[in-house]
């Protein structure tokens, strides 16, 4: 695993963007890339006590081309740019909505309790029954 900071993806970068190399994702942390000569490359990409790490099976020895590509579409998915971005978890949505009913029940008691009966009748309002010129 390489250590990816951006003074040593500054070139790798650059190559990417000039050979656009097909990215797909294989599974979590794992991509595959097509390179520029048509062959297949696995990338796998972590995160370890802070430090951004990288791993792709070509033989290169320092940070490739390759790992670049592949951290462009981990980064689109994390941040939700990219059509393979995973759906949101129903857990975290559905404590949201559940929360959100369980206030708007409240308020609503809450506004039944202090319920005034308004009725508006041509210019005049009625509040309980007794009128009020607007």
């Amino acid at each position: 695993m390489l250590i990816l900071k951006a003074v040593k993806m500054k070139n790798a970068i650059e190559k990417a963007k000039a050979s656009h190399p097909k990215v797909t994702r294989k599974s979590e942390n794992t991509y595959k890339v097509t390179g520029s000569t048509g062959n297949e490359y696995t990338v796998t990409l972590k995160k370890d006590l802070g430090a951004y790490l990288g791993e792709c099976d070509c033989k290169a020895t320092v940070v490739c081309y390759h790992i670049a590509a592949a951290c462009s579409l981990h980064v689109g998915i994390k941040r939700g740019y990219s059509k393979e971005a995973p759906t949101p978890r129903r857990a975290v949505s559905g404590y949201a909505n559940s929360r959100a009913k369980r206030r708007a029940a409240a308020d609503a008691a809450l506004m039944r309790e202090q319920a005034i009966l308004v009725k508006r009748e041509g210019n005049a309002m009625r509040i309980d029954g007794n009128p009020i010129l607007v």
